[in-house]
Parts: C-alpha cells; structure tokens; sequence
C-alpha cells in the first residue's frame, strides 16, 4: 500500500468517526484539524496532480519515461491503467500487463470520475 493510500484509509477511518461522535463530544480542535488537513491533501492529489511513487490498487494514469516508451507504448499520451490487488499494472483496454522494468521513472495519476457539472458546487 502507497503512503497515499495509507493516508486516505486515515483519513476515511477519521471520518467514520467523526461522523459517529460529532463536534458537540469534545474533540479537541486540533484533531479535526488535522483531519481537515488530510482532506485538503487527498483533493489535491486526487486534482490531477502527478507523482513519482507506484500507488497502490485502482484506476490510474501512467505515463512512462520517454526511454521505455517501446513496442506497443510508443505512443506519447498516458496509458489508461489498473492495478490490481496483487499489485500488477494492466493496460486498458488491451489488458497487457507491463513489466516492472517498464515502470522506471514512470509517472502516476489518479483517474477519477468527474463531478456532475449540472450539480453545481457539490
């Protein structure tokens, strides 16, 4: 598991129980500080931003190093890929698993699914 992905199981964990014990059961205001700070931590990383470290399982954009872009990943543009449970990386559509030596400096985002535009500012 990344340090990303620990830190969104934190955070969902820290959520649950805020929602169970509300802010009237005296939680300090550091705590939910904290809590808002890994929040805003996990909004920016999942706005697009780029990072250099293998994620953990999900649906990501890769772009490879400009060196191993060989063969059948040639192309320039970011793959669309998942990586499953046991941690490997599978190319979408044409489920070709990449080598571990493909990923050398490769480029990591995570693909999400866009907000409904006609719901405002939800």
């Amino acid at each position: 598991m990344s340090k990303i992905d620990e830190i969104r199981k934190r955070h969902e964990e820290l959520t649950r129980k805020l929602a169970r014990l509300g802010r009237h059961a005296g939680l300090i205001e550091s705590a939910q500080a904290a809590h808002d700070d890994r929040g805003e931590l996990l909004a920016l990383l999942d706005s697009g931003a780029w990072q250099d470290e293998k994620p953990g399982p999900g649906d990501w954009w890769l772009s490879l190093h400009p060196e191993k872009r060989i063969g059948l990943f040639d192309d320039k543009r970011p793959l669309r890929i998942v990586i499953d449970a046991g941690g490997d990386v599978i190319e979408e559509p044409s489920r070709t698993r990449l080598f571990t030596s493909q990923l050398t400096g490769a480029l990591w985002q995570r693909r999400t699914v866009p907000r409904d535009p006609f719901k405002g500012g939800e």
